[in-house]
């Protein structure tokens, strides 16, 4: 469900613990997703396809470890579409709320040349993995991942790059 998943990503700029470490799919010489495997939050490329992934709580903290990683014409739920690096505005953690302005500001700026479409006039919508105060300091975490999906909470099945959806 759509809603669990925007829930969860929120969960995660508020503060959850994002653990990724996987072996990942298999992939073409390209780096194109060719198999379907775990992957790890900090294993993500532009272009990667994967499925809602499900919460896992640890002492009360909800975090993502990996996600389902397909090829893009396999039905799924979400693709990479930007990787951000917060390390050029910020030298320390400047807070969850700047980090979510900073994060939501970069994946809507980019929208458009991935998919070929203003975000306000599209069927797709964006959200975000951004780093907490616990990984910034515990793995040099700055990497924004930004991520589509169908609004209507439908099953992509092919790449929506280039779209114009």
């Amino acid at each position: 469900m759509k809603m669990q998943f925007f829930g969860l990503l929120a969960l995660a700029a508020a503060g959850a613990v994002l653990l990724g470490c996987s072996d990942g799919p298999d992939r073409d010489d390209s780096g194109r997703i060719i198999g379907e495997g775990d992957l790890g939050v900090f294993d993500f490329k532009v272009g990667d396809c994967f499925q809602d992934p499900e919460v896992q709580s640890t002492g009360g903290v909800a975090g993502i470890a990996d996600v389902e990683a397909v090829p893009c014409d396999t039905p799924h739920d979400n693709e990479v579409y930007y990787l951000h690096d917060l390390s050029g505005q910020f030298s320390e953690f400047p807070g969850q709320a700047q980090i979510d302005d900073a994060s939501s500001a970069a994946c809507k700026a980019q929208f458009q040349a991935y998919v070929g479409q203003a975000h306000e006039s599209s069927r797709l919508n964006y959200t975000w993995l951004s780093p907490t105060q616990e990984t910034w300091d515990e793995n040099d975490d700055r990497e924004v991942v930004c991520a589509l999906f169908d609004n209507d909470q439908l099953k992509l099945t092919a790449s929506m790059r280039n779209s114009g959806e």
